[in-house]
């Protein structure tokens, strides 16, 4: 585990490692009675770095105590062994039923307060505005017979009447010079905090690996890298741990400097597609943090060669 940890088993205290620790193993050992059940209660707490805790038992005949976490015969504690109690939720008792007038009555007391809107007589159109009808010509000048038609003469034009009624009102002109005004950008939505924590766990459980012996990322992860990228431009409020790691061939400090080298260039890469430098944090480990001690195939082995992503809330 790391860091502290505290375990009581029915009331009883198993384990005490309440310090830092890094990575190591602690065990404790007490008598259980099958099909019965006890209350089991766990304390922990971490420094730097995220804090993780592996919680294993070894069943009576199986092994020694745990020595090794990766040689020992401990096995997690299965979950069908687990059980919550429930708690019943009380029965509320229905409120009286309130007498409430029907939805569409109305009262009488409570109508006065309210002005009855005055019913305004509208009278016929003909006295209102003035009459759509032709006005009166002028008898300007008694209409003479037309003369013929010459070649040379041309047609008398009418006059036309101006119109006495109100003018229609002309739609409005936008202004040419005016551009349309954009609405300002806004920010993405911000996740959900219950997304946001089932993210962060998927994301962590897909670390980024690397070539053997050198600082340069598999094209497996550069997805897996892209999606650290979205996740992390919404947690703008996040300390970001890069952590390195090799695997177990070669020497040691030159691991030590790989694994350094291979999370510095994780981080120059989240710092080249926005992200601020300010709030990431690099690591490496070498080949003393690996996910397989003994890894017994090749696949195994790479599976070590690794960078891992943690985020803390700053």
């Amino acid at each position: 585990m790391d860091d502290g940890i505290r375990v009581w088993v029915g009331g009883k205290k198993v384990i005490e490692a309440w310090a830092l620790h890094d990575s190591e193993n602690f065990s404790g050992s007490i008598e259980l009675v099958a099909n019965q059940q006890y209350d089991l209660k766990v304390e922990y707490f971490n420094d730097i770095f995220e804090g993780e805790i592996h919680l294993l038992w070894v069943m009576p005949g199986e092994g020694n105590a745990i020595i090794d976490l990766f040689r020992s015969t401990a096995k997690p504690v299965d979950a069908r062994y687990f059980v919550q109690p429930t708690q019943s939720k009380p029965v509320e008792k229905p409120a009286p039923a309130k007498s409430l007038p029907p939805k569409n009555a109305v009262s009488p007391s409570t109508t006065p307060n309210k002005p009855e809107p005055k019913r305004v007589e509208i009278p016929p159109q003909s006295s209102t505005r003035k009459p759509v009808t032709k006005p009166v010509e002028k008898p300007a000048a008694p209409k003479q017979e037309p003369r013929k038609k010459t070649a040379t003469s041309s047609p008398p034009q009418k006059k036309v009447p101006p119109k006495t009624g109100p003018k229609p009102q002309q739609p409005l002109k936008k202004p040419a010079s005016t551009p349309p005004v954009k609405p300002p950008a806004t920010a993405p939505p911000a996740i959900p905090p219950a997304e946001a924590a089932k993210k962060q766990r998927e994301l962590e459980l897909k670390p980024i690996y690397f070539v053997q012996s050198k600082d340069e990322i598999l094209p497996s992860s550069k997805m897996t890298l892209d999606d650290w990228v979205a996740f992390l431009q919404q947690k703008t409020d996040a300390i970001i741990y890069v952590k390195g790691h090799t695997d177990d061939l070669g020497d040691a400090a030159k691991n030590q400097d790989l694994s350094e080298r291979r999370a510095k260039l994780v981080a120059e890469y989240l710092v080249e597609h926005g992200l601020d430098e300010n709030r990431i944090q690099t690591k490496g480990y070498g080949s003393t943090q690996p996910i397989f001690v003994n890894p017994a195939t090749e696949k195994d082995r790479a599976m070590n060669r690794r960078v891992e992503i943690r985020v803390k809330r700053n």
